[in-house]
């Protein structure tokens, strides 16, 4: 179904996105965004939508970026857009198991400032009514945004340190977000002490947090969670100074020392008193190197040279005084699900009341084997990195202390074509929590292809095969197509097909069939028209 989107230049007065369909639970609809340009740097406008069975959608929409502008001191770029609609279609129920009210509405911004003596501020607001409602209205936006929340940050650097206030704020009633209203933090970064050979570094950050139980998180999940069964609210005092003394052994061995102490405070504990938790850190880095190279010429496949680097990785903190207070402090800073390790140094660690291990150890290897050709440059013919973690008193629970296996190696044995395996295999053995495998196929500018496989058994499982594929069939038309199958539903739920056309030398038309097929129950098969102006 029509589709048209254009981002304007400094000489084309309009911004214009327009696009038009119809849905089981819409009706027909068209949507509509306008920007109007005011001055050199400001474009005002707004959203208008029209949908058969819920009604008219209307909100503004304001973009201001100076970057260009001459004369400019503070360089700023921000937008906001927002809309309401009141729903008369069919509402369907959210993740929640709830029916959204009738009145339904959103609001997304972003803002990024930097002043000619280095102060940045960064904020981004992002708020709907209900779970749904960008999936229902504005589905483009969704791979821009993330968990509805309201944040401000502004860093001042300050004779080599940086002193920053930062402001996190709910905007829902149903995700979990653990308030800052707000934090003040002075970092000093990794710093030489005088001529010594001494590094040091240190931070000290007061704050105000608070959460209460949310549609996310709630009954004994949010028990389990923070320890509390109702909202609980604290003031932070959190400090931490470190020494480090680096030792190079030629360039084959790094040995660094490390040394510190972090102490924070807590105004009101869940029980309601004051608390104090010290921890110690003692312990070292060590990383070794060593290369091999050889004078291998392998021309079918590219390769003229190869080099080998091997990088053993050790790393221990014995922390002294982390147990402290274990179920008795409010953790504002809890951890997720993720495909990472934890941090591990002290100083980095985000919230001392959920530094729990006494002792912990990082081993890791790093290989990379390289090589170089005319045509192409250095290129790594293998990567494949290993990580894990073993901790006395490890927050999980498990009983030998392990952190997850993760294990992650790319092969690109020719210019064209590069296999991609990333896995973290659980502690206790089992099935990856985490695969993504993928192998993808590329002739530089004539066509390229990638197939990939990803399983996920964090929280919600998820199965997808994802298909893709490119290639010019002369110079103006160039053709592609991408598939993402759902094993878990057994369905295909996005299919596209495409032709992209060259018109002289500025214009390139897009033509496509798309088919989407949602979770929900409600799917979708339009055609797109893209015109796309490039202006150099």
């Amino acid at each position: 179904l029509p589709y048209y989107g254009q981002e304007g230049y400094r000489d084309i007065p309009y911004e214009l996105w327009l696009g038009m369909g119809s849905s089981d639970t819409k009706g027909f609809y068209f949507r509509s965004t306008a920007l109007m340009r005011q001055t050199p740097s400001l474009w005002v406008g707004g959203l208008l939508d029209y949908y058969g069975k819920s009604g008219l959608l209307i909100g503004p929409a304001v973009r201001y970026d100076n970057r260009k502008t001459p004369g400019s001191g503070t360089i700023w770029q921000a937008r906001l857009q927002g809309a309401a609609i009141h729903d008369g279609g069919d509402l369907l129920v959210d993740s929640f198991g709830r029916v959204p009210d009738r009145q339904r509405s959103f609001a997304h911004g972003e803002l990024i400032g930097r002043t000619p003596e280095g102060m940045e501020i960064a904020g981004r607001l992002f708020a709907e009514s209900d779970p749904d409602f960008i999936r229902d209205f504005r589905p483009n936006l969704l791979s821009s945004l993330t968990t509805p929340e309201a944040n401000l940050e502004v860093v001042v650097p300050a004779a080599g340190a940086f002193l920053s206030a930062s402001l996190t704020a709910k905007a829902d009633n149903y995700q979990d977000t653990v308030q800052r209203l707000p934090e003040l933090r002075l970092d000093l970064p990794s710093a030489e002490l005088g001529g010594s050979g001494f590094r040091q570094r240190s931070f000290v950050s007061l704050a105000y947090l608070s959460e209460r139980p949310s549609a996310t998180l709630n009954g004994a999940a949010y028990l389990t969670a923070t320890g509390t069964a109702s909202d609980w609210s604290t003031g932070r005092l959190d400090t931490y100074y470190g020494i480090t003394y680096p030792w190079a052994f030629g360039d084959w061995l790094t040995f660094t020392p490390v040394a510190g102490v972090r102490a924070t405070g807590w105004s009101s504990a869940l029980d309601g008193s004051t608390a104090t938790k010290v921890i110690g850190q003692a312990g070292f880095d060590l990383e070794g190197l060593a290369t091999g190279s050889w004078n291998l010429v392998a021309n079918k496949w590219s390769i003229d040279g190869m080099r080998h680097s091997f990088r053993p990785i050790l790393q221990f903190r014995a922390m002294p005084g982390a147990d402290q207070g274990l179920g008795a402090l409010p953790m504002s800073d809890r951890t997720g699900l993720r495909s990472v390790l934890e941090e591990l140094d002290l100083a980095d660690r985000p919230d001392a009341a959920g530094t729990t291990a006494t002792e912990s150890w990082r081993f890791g290897l790093r290989n990379t084997l390289a090589t170089r050709d005319t045509r192409n440059g250095t290129r790594d013919l293998l990567r494949a990195d290993f990580f894990t973690d073993w901790r006395r008193g490890s927050p999980d629970g498990s009983v030998n202390g392990r952190s997850d296996f993760i294990a992650h190696v790319c092969l690109t044995p020719a210019p064209w074509v590069t296999l991609d395996s990333f896995v973290i295999l659980p502690n206790g053995g089992g099935a990856p929590t985490e695969s993504i495998q993928s192998i993808a196929f590329n002739s530089g500018d004539f066509w390229n292809a990638a197939v990939s496989w990803a399983e996920l058994d964090q929280g919600t499982p998820t199965r997808q095969l994802g298909l893709h594929g490119e290639v010019m069939l002369n110079s103006i038309y160039t053709g592609y197509g991408s598939v993402n199958y759902d094993a878990l539903n057994g369905q295909t739920n996005l299919l596209a097909v495409g032709l992209i056309q060259k018109v002289g030398k500025s214009w390139e038309l897009e033509y496509s069939i798309q088919k989407r097929v949602s979770d929900r129950g409600d799917g979708s098969l339009g055609f797109h028209l893209r015109a796309r102006l490039f202006k150099f």
